[in-house]
């Protein structure tokens, strides 16, 4: 163990670094402009595809490729966020219809519909916080003309639950109420669950302008292995490829439009002519384009 002792650099001195480093830099001017819009330690994550050695570019390697590759993962990240803000919309939409249709307005507060291990208390009071902290009008009308704030009727309350908290939720429901909220999915209870997880994650990692294109997934998604429609992908469930028929199958479920997933599988077919190696380093598999878990879905480019 050392001390961390590297100094802070100017911005033309981070492009001459990356020039002794191998990588050609055509403008030094406009690079060094853009390192002041996007950090050199931001940029640096694309330098590794390109560095066969430690600090050492591969020969031809150019400024403007990690440029463009940095657009891509903007990209791709933008396309996929905007499509889980649909599905999470969605979702909220269908888990108050199911919760309250069966067990009223308050339904998210009855104990009976919660497993014994569930901290329900404590779930509820993080989201009572947030409700607290809001500042919306919907919210602000209800604390003045109604009794029991911050304890909102759960049409209201979903309106500041992140798609976190609601995985949460129903990791804590027990089985009936499940079974309403995903009736008509035709995938088992602890698939939906992990997919309500992985898509919290995934979302966080959207929405934090996080590296998405070769990451490595810290949360997985459950694969329906016994369904034979997904048999026929071999699907990596570490990378984010995985997220496409995932998405696919869920808001075909939820009666959204696939425009969206039409734009994420654009951004992965571009990836193919980019760098050949891309596809490989976001799971996808080589026939991926002629398989689907329906007969006619996104991953064809018919819908």
């Amino acid at each position: 163990m050392r001390p961390y002792d590297k100094p802070a650099l100017s911005y033309k001195e981070q492009v001459d670094l990356m020039q002794v480093r191998g990588l050609n830099v055509q403008n030094t001017s406009e690079a060094a402009e853009f390192l002041s819009r996007v950090s050199y330690y931001r940029i640096s994550t694309y330098f590794l595809p390109f560095q066969p050695e430690r600090d050492k570019f591969s020969p031809g390697c150019s400024f403007d490729t990690i440029v463009r590759l940095y657009q891509f993962d903007e990209e791709l990240r933008s396309r996929f966020f905007t499509a889980l803000a649909q599905v999470e919309i969605s979702l909220r939409t269908r888990f108050v219809y199911a919760l309250t249709k069966g067990w009223g307005a308050f339904a998210h507060y009855s104990v009976n519909l919660m497993r014994s291990d569930f901290d329900h208390r404590g779930w509820l009071n993080s989201l009572e916080g947030e409700i607290a902290r809001a500042r919306e009008p919907f919210i602000e009308h209800y604390r003045a003309t109604y009794e029991g704030f911050p304890r909102l009727p759960m049409w209201m309350a979903v309106e500041v639950m992140s798609l976190g908290s609601l995985s949460v939720f129903y990791n804590g429901l027990l089985p009936e109420p499940r079974r309403r909220i995903v009736e008509g999915l035709g995938l088992p209870h602890t698939v939906f669950r992990s997919w309500l997880h992985f898509l919290s994650y995934l979302r966080n990692v959207c929405a934090h302008h996080a590296r998405l294109w070769d990451r490595e997934l810290a949360i997985r998604p459950e694969m329906p292995r016994k369904d034979q429609r997904w048999k026929i992908l071999t699907i990596d469930n570490t990378r984010v490829f995985c997220a496409l028929p995932i998405l696919e199958w869920i808001m075909s479920w939820c009666g959204l439009s696939h425009t969206t997933l039409n734009d994420i599988r654009k951004s992965f077919e571009r990836s193919e002519v980019m760098n050949p190696r891309f596809p490989r380093m976001m799971g996808i598999p080589r026939d991926w384009k002629g398989q689907s878990v329906f007969p006619e879905g996104i991953l064809r480019g018919t819908k």
